[in-house]
């Protein structure tokens, strides 16, 4: 995805920026799943930065961090697809997803 993101930012006026473009925001989306999908860390065990976020959090805290980390791909994705003005169904599912999740991790800080 970083190879991805530095070409876009050489090269955002190019005819295919937005296929590029859409290749990303589908990559962020799939790892927001993943990171909602994945299996909590066994006890006692931190996070890691693969997972999306600084060492540190404890293990009661990881249905948390997971979601947070996935809204910050679904924002990512959206914000891409945003950009460039394309793929517009695919901005209302990601934009209905966030509406679902967002309240979802707000409840663990409370």
């Amino acid at each position: 995805m970083d190879v991805g993101a530095r070409w876009l930012e050489l090269n955002a006026a190019q005819p295919d920026a937005g296929d590029v473009a859409a290749a990303m925001a589908l990559a962020y989306c799939d790892r927001a799943s993943d990171r909602l999908q994945a299996p909590a860390p066994a006890p006692g065990t931190q996070p890691t930065q693969a997972d999306g976020v600084a060492a540190g959090p404890a293990a009661e805290d990881e249905p948390r961090v997971s979601v947070l980390a996935a809204c910050d791909d679904l924002e990512a994705a959206l914000a891409m697809l945003h950009k460039f003005g394309i793929a517009q169904q695919l901005q209302s599912q990601i934009a209905g997803a966030l509406r679902v999740s967002r309240p979802v991790h707000l409840s663990y800080t409370m």
